[in-house]
């Protein structure tokens, strides 16, 4: 069968989330590979834990399966390592618990909502020391799209603390609002989680920083139209940021037959009741 990696071998290793859905708790309840709780080395509770898997002896039936059910319900990084498992758990693990401003945190960059993003997120240096234990590492989003990168010859990092800083943490907690409301119920527009994205870099370059703020902007990208904010009339009204208004206040001061022109443009119903 092919895969979809570019590497030539097999993965030696699967990093699953398997709170994400509950066909992969089921799955792991079945499966007789071996596997480390990585919470198990943070004395965390081991019920939430993301599990290393070994992958050592797995047969094409078993990779389709699992690639078949990751494509439905993605929770899985695919890992290259030279490094044995009882070496590469306790590696993935201290990454899971970040100094902060805040203290230390439960940082979920195994969810491959996030880990896909995080090259964009980190500098290079943490990007480095989060890859430092692997050769490569391969992943699909929930959208379907596939991240590739190779990042070896694997190491065991030394004991360097793994810091973020606030600007991280608050890239980081935007794409988890971008997947949030992505997955809002379906009469939202269809926007993939970069599209969301988008429109929140968009609110915050105009100076909306609360969390209800910037969901009230990106929902109205999904609800009315993905660029609605470019549209001259609502672009000379949310000017008013700048001068302290509140958005509550510069969007209603936009006509009904403006949203109604967008909606129809973009062939969303201009739902904007609740969003303001």
């Amino acid at each position: 069968m092919s895969y979809p990696w570019q590497q030539p071998h097999l993965p030696s290793h699967l990093l699953l989330d398997p709170g994400n859905s509950p066909r992969w708790q089921q799955w792991l309840a079945g499966s007789m590979l071996p596997r480390l709780a990585l919470f198990h080395y943070l004395e965390l509770p081991c019920a939430a834990s993301p599990f290393l898997l070994d992958c050592a002896g797995m047969d094409d039936t078993a990779w389709q399966t699992i690639l078949r059910l990751n494509r439905r319900h993605a929770a899985v990084a695919y890992l290259w390592s030279s490094l044995p498992a009882s070496q590469l758990a306790p590696q993935l693990a201290s990454r899971i618990r970040p100094h902060t401003s805040l203290g230390q945190i439960v940082f979920r960059y195994y969810d491959p909502r996030l880990w896909s993003r995080l090259p964009t997120v980190l500098n290079p240096a943490q990007w480095q020391q989060l890859m430092a234990p692997l050769d490569a590492c391969a992943m699909h989003d929930p959208d379907g799209c596939w991240f590739e990168w190779a990042c070896g010859p694997a190491v065991a990092a030394g004991h360097e603390p793994w810091q973020l800083d606030d600007d991280v943490l608050e890239a980081c907690a935007d794409w988890g609002l971008a997947w949030q409301l992505r997955d809002l119920p379906a009469n939202l527009a269809p926007l993939a989680a970069d599209e969301v994205h988008a429109l929140l870099l968009r609110a915050r370059a105009m100076g909306l920083s609360s969390r209800p703020d910037l969901a009230c902007f990106a929902s109205l990208g999904m609800r009315i139209h993905p660029a609605f904010d470019l549209d001259p009339v609502v672009a000379a009204q949310l000017g008013g940021l700048a001068a302290g208004q509140s958005l509550n206040e510069v969007l209603a001061r936009v006509p009904d037959e403006v949203w109604d022109r967008l909606a129809a443009g973009s062939g969303c119903r201009g739902l904007r009741q609740g969003l303001t």
